[in-house]
């Protein structure tokens, strides 16, 4: 009786083994080479992004205005003087506190809505975008609690005050590290290319940083309205990155060439996405020159409470408008 020949079998065995062997060689390349980009990322581009962001942060006021801002930027370092403590508890400066807490709850629960064509990847986008209005409602929350009802320099100097203007100043540290979160988010979701793209944990990481930061006490001036500038300055970083990223996707979605597209992804609303962002800027050398010109705190206060009214509604208007254009396919 005749024997069927094995050479076939055993040849594409060989094969198989081959194949897997060089499968599995490349997937270990690629983690190795995953592995060597993560550790540049976490040891080297993050210290020195979060150190060159807060040292920029605390030089930037001198920069805007070099003959005065000194008078005013002064650190405490969490234990505050009588000469040169200033915190105001007019109503004008806790009343739009609480206002704006009631906006930011509000944006944060209407990013959670979801519309009745909700796509896979939106539901980690708007649970993204309302850590960003909680986190908001949270500072302007404690701000106006501390403004309130802590007076004097002694109850400045106490730990419960300690507590709440830490989680006033430390939650808009935080923020930005969600900003750039949601920069990720919507460039993966938009299929923006991997390599610039930059991990969620890079970010979630910064965020933590301008926290400690903030515990530490490097954000902590006699004026401590100063604090929040400062770490809202920190914010630039991911700011940047987001807006660059959403440039990204306008650019993929115009050389789609689709009529709907291009009308609902014009420069216009990418410009606006922007512009809402960016009108955090101006307070920062304004606040040093109204307090030059001697204008009351109070008016100073109000003035700059609008201004975040205006920029934060602006921005969850707009991240919720490219969320919905995800969802609905455009």
């Amino acid at each position: 009786m005749c024997r069927p020949s094995m050479k076939p079998s055993t040849n594409a065995t060989a094969e198989f083994c081959l194949k897997t062997s060089l499968n599995d060689r490349t997937l270990l390349s690629l983690n190795n080479t995953t592995s060597r980009n993560n550790s540049f990322l976490i040891l080297i581009v993050l210290p020195l992004l979060s150190y060159t962001s807060f040292k920029f942060s605390s030089i930037l006021p001198s920069l805007f205005s070099p003959s005065y801002a000194h008078l005013y930027y002064i650190p405490a370092n969490w234990k505050y003087n009588e000469a040169e403590c200033h915190f105001c508890n007019s109503i004008w400066t806790w009343g739009t506190d609480y206002i704006l807490a009631v906006f930011m709850a509000r944006n944060a629960y209407l990013c959670l809505q979801s519309s009745k064509n909700t796509a896979e990847q939106s539901s980690p986008l708007r649970r993204t975008a309302a850590a960003i209005f909680t986190l908001y409602c949270i500072s302007v929350l404690s701000g106006g609690i501390a403004h309130q009802y802590y007076r004097s320099v002694e109850e400045l100097n106490s730990f419960s005050f300690r507590i709440l203007w830490f989680i006033c100043v430390a939650t808009v540290g935080m923020a930005g590290g969600v900003i750039g979160v949601m920069g990720t988010k919507l460039g993966r979701a938009q299929n923006v290319e991997e390599r610039k793209i930059l991990p969620e944990y890079f970010w979630r990481s910064y965020g933590m940083i301008m926290v400690l930061t903030c515990a530490t006490g490097f954000m902590s001036y006699n004026r401590p309205a100063c604090d929040i500038f400062i770490a809202g300055t920190t914010q630039c970083a991911p700011t940047f990155y987001s807006i660059w990223i959403m440039f990204n996707i306008y650019s993929m979605k115009q050389q789609q060439g689709n009529k709907l597209t291009t009308m609902k992804h014009s420069i216009q609303n990418y410009l606006k996405y922007s512009v809402s962002y960016l009108l955090n800027a101006p307070p920062l050398p304004i606040y040093t020159l109204l307090l030059n010109a001697e204008v009351s705190t109070p008016i100073i206060n109000t003035y700059l409470h609008a201004n975040l009214f205006l920029t934060w509604n602006g921005q969850a208007y707009f991240i919720r408008y490219f969320i919905e254009l995800l969802e609905e396919g455009i």
